[in-house]
């Protein structure tokens, strides 16, 4: 039986009716779970509301730990902190408006911290958990990988999720490094930590059960606010895999990665706002200046750009009609 222990962080700002949700489902399905030595929040508030949220519930956890920022240091900076600070063996950061599933933390035992890295399986759920929307994120046929091209190309931006990863603190201790902060204009900063502690010699596992409970359509930096989306989505995703092959990471396995977040990321985005006449011009420009540099995804952009939005429309109608 493994002796290690895990570190639950929790970076929060400004979700206090979710933080409560989170904190106490965490808190319940954590109690009798002895290989965890704390649940650490990380509060970037500037006034007592989580803090007062938290306290009721250090009582009844003692695992429960707080520490509030002088001041709001912003998301990434929040996400490295919560990292320093933690002191166990692995830590798992966790988005203060998600949950875990009931036997989330019992499927982490069964793996008996004989990993490295685990990578981590989600749920994305409705704003209000009452809708399921995709059952599991991720998607692969292996779930041990030991080379770091096979991870880009499987998982790619993906990994931006906070939750995604259970990691070696180490590891974080020993890379962590200025390529970390120059991520945080695009808030893509975790998704560089990802891929930076990632090394040849590191044992990867992935697990296909989901563990967490994603709540959808929660994200004030991005909401409808289309200049943070393509900040991050378009400008941020190609920056990441400019900068990604300094870390030793194949031409091949980039491109697959650029590739597929343009599909997870972009595309849909993009026909809905050609659709909707909403801010689709700016979205296409942006769009086209961060991806057509691939033949095939410029194909695809010039395709959205001249097909008419009606037909779209029609279409998405069809699919509906036919389920």
């Amino acid at each position: 039986m493994s002796n290690q222990q895990l570190s639950i962080c929790i970076p929060t700002y400004n979700r206090f009716k979710n933080l409560e949700e989170t904190l106490q489902n965490i808190s319940s399905a954590s109690k009798n779970i002895s290989f965890l030595k704390e649940i650490l929040i990380l509060d970037n508030n500037e006034n007592s509301k989580a803090k007062d949220i938290i306290e009721k519930h250090i009582p009844y956890n003692s695992k429960i730990k707080y520490v509030q920022n002088k001041k709001n240091i912003g998301p990434e900076n929040n996400f490295k902190r919560c990292i320093e600070l933690a002191s166990a063996d692995y830590v798992w950061m966790v988005a203060d408006d998600d949950l875990l599933f009931k036997d989330s933390l019992n499927l982490i035992e069964s793996k008996n911290f004989d990993f490295d890295i685990l990578i981590v399986n989600w749920s994305l759920y409705n704003n209000n958990f009452s809708s399921l929307i995709k059952e599991k994120v991720l998607n692969s046929y292996k779930n041990t990988f030991n080379n770091k091209n096979e991870i880009l190309s499987t998982f790619g931006s993906k990994l931006s999720f906070i939750s995604s990863i259970i990691f070696k603190k180490k590891l974080f201790d020993e890379k962590i490094n200025n390529f970390y902060d120059t991520f945080i204009p695009y808030q893509l900063s975790f998704l560089a930590l990802v891929y930076s502690i990632i090394d040849e010699r590191s044992k990867v596992v992935f697990l296909e059960n989901p563990l967490i409970m994603q709540r959808g359509d929660n994200d004030p930096f991005l909401g409808n606010n289309i200049k943070n989306f393509y900040n991050v989505f378009s400008d941020g995703i190609h920056f990441f895999h400019k900068q990604v092959s300094q870390l030793g990471y194949s031409d091949s396995a980039i491109k697959r990665s650029f590739k597929n977040s343009f599909y997870y990321f972009i595309l849909r985005d993009l026909i809905n706002r050609k659709v909707n006449k909403d801010n689709y011009e700016f979205a296409f420009s942006s769009s086209y200046k961060n991806y057509s540099h691939i033949l095939s995804l410029k194909l695809i952009l010039l395709l959205i750009y001249i097909i008419p939005a009606n037909l779209f429309l029609f279409f998405k109608t069809m699919k509906k009609v036919l389920k």
